[in-house]
């Protein structure tokens, strides 16, 4: 006969839409969560294989709880893998804090075997408690709705069937099952956030407030609600108002103006790229056209129409460019010489340049806009900042850091390729052959 926890477990998995009959990764650590995890499946009828990280952080016990995991799969029959890792280590090559760099080893680790013993899910043991820490955690730490609906059972490859039940519920079924555990003394100390909820302020909470659990429990059911269709506003959003080309994000401006709250809508599009919550503000409330905000590799210009997201890529890059052999170019040119004659017909084609034969000698190459640049434009006098003719041409932060630009060997622009030649070896009365450059394709 199944045992009342093993059916409330199957009857949530049922409502989330979690196959318990898969072949299941089970990560144990001896303790009596992840054992009633263990225990549990064995019980569905789950097969299962169980891995055990030992990350040698609290000496004698972290060899006691490996010992007792192995001798545990050993009784049960369950084939278990070990692994050992060293957390300094991967803290120094990292830069990351210890439970940051715990995290990380394990489930690259977790994902690599469930791959390597053929596993559909990789079974953790987060329940109903862990839920409601993290929500508190989330909360104290500035959160949304989504950091405020709890953990949720299925992300990606990861499950968690526990999270219906709470630590007393787990407690109780092993007490039936006379299933021992080990416990980790840290977790009874108050040094780490998560500690200091779970010791401290949830047991105040709950003496003063005795329905707190319960109360916590459906909000967080509301809030994954909510979040539902908060998920929807933005998907329908994404199809109206937002584009993607070439791996740049265009977000329509007149249609974030329309949303009930343009900033919210720039968080669900733009956190996900790095963007704090604070830019996300700054961005829907700002009108200069031309502003910037960077993440840590993205960069969001708000141009005239657009919040024009792209990736900050290097362009500080030279390219020397041959004109015998423009096949070896970045970008495709058509090269032709011709005789200068008073019947010659210049087109009036951007995409063409026509130049002195001398630049077939001069030595050139093709690089993007730095700042400072600028160039001696064809019919003007004197010179002009590269970064006024991007304006005037409204040039969003894409466009400026695509556009090629052709030089000399003096770092002179001859053209802005595709847009504007300079007078610099322009042709002129003197000229008895003309060169004749077309712009095929940029290439970026």
């Amino acid at each position: 006969m199944k045992s009342q926890f093993l059916q409330k477990i199957e009857y949530y998995a049922k409502m989330e839409g979690l196959d318990l009959k898969a072949k299941m990764l089970v990560a144990i650590s001896g303790g009596a969560d992840s054992v009633a995890l263990l225990r549990m499946l064995l019980e569905a009828g789950t097969p299962c294989v169980a891995a055990h990280c030992n990350f040698h952080l609290r000496q004698e016990e972290s060899n006691r709880d490996e010992a007792f995991v192995n001798s545990l799969c050993n009784t049960l029959g369950v084939p278990l893998t070990v692994k050992h890792f060293d957390v300094e280590q991967r803290c120094r090559a990292m830069g990351e804090s210890v439970e940051l760099a715990c995290r990380n080893l394990r489930y690259q680790w977790f994902e690599q075997l469930r791959l390597q013993e053929g596993c559909k899910y990789i079974a953790v043991a987060h329940h109903a408690d862990d839920c409601i820490e993290t929500m508190m955690i989330n909360l104290l730490r500035t959160t949304g709705i989504k950091g405020l609906r709890g953990i949720r059972p299925l992300n990606g490859n990861i499950m968690r069937p526990l999270l219906c039940i709470g630590r007393q519920d787990i407690i109780d079924y092993l007490n039936d099952l006379r299933q021992d555990y080990v416990t980790d003394s840290t977790n009874l100390e108050s040094d780490f956030v998560r500690n200091k909820v779970r010791n401290i302020i949830l047991p105040e909470i709950y003496r003063l407030f005795p329905t707190a659990r319960q109360s916590m429990l459906a909000t967080m059911s509301h809030l994954h609600a909510d979040s539902l269709l908060a998920d929807a506003a933005v998907n329908a959003f994404k199809d109206s108002g937002v584009t993607t080309t070439d791996g740049d994000t265009y977000i329509s401006r007149q249609a974030l103006s329309l949303c009930p709250s343009p900033s919210a809508m720039l968080h669900a599009l733009l956190y996900p790229m790095g963007f704090t919550p604070q830019q996300c503000g700054q961005i829907a409330d700002t009108t200069r056209v031309g502003a910037r905000f960077y993440s840590h590799n993205k960069i969001a210009e708000v141009a005239h129409r657009h919040i024009i997201v792209t990736t900050a890529t290097d362009h500080s890059h030279t390219y020397s460019l041959d004109l015998t052999r423009p096949d070896a170019s970045p970008i495709t040119l058509k090269v032709e010489t011709v005789d200068a004659h008073n019947n010659f017909l210049f087109e009036s084609d951007p995409r063409k340049a026509y130049f002195d034969e001398a630049i077939l000698t001069t030595p050139l190459s093709l690089r993007h806009w730095r700042e400072g640049d600028r160039f001696s434009p064809y019919g003007m006098k004197g010179t002009k900042l590269l970064s006024d003719y991007f304006s005037d041409n409204h040039y969003s932060i894409v466009d400026k850091r695509r556009q090629w630009l052709l030089v000399d060997n003096n770092d002179r622009i001859l053209w802005v390729v595709g847009k504007r030649a300079s007078r610099l070896l322009s042709v002129t009365s003197a000229t008895r052959r003309i060169v004749i450059l077309t712009l095929i394709s940029p290439n970026y």
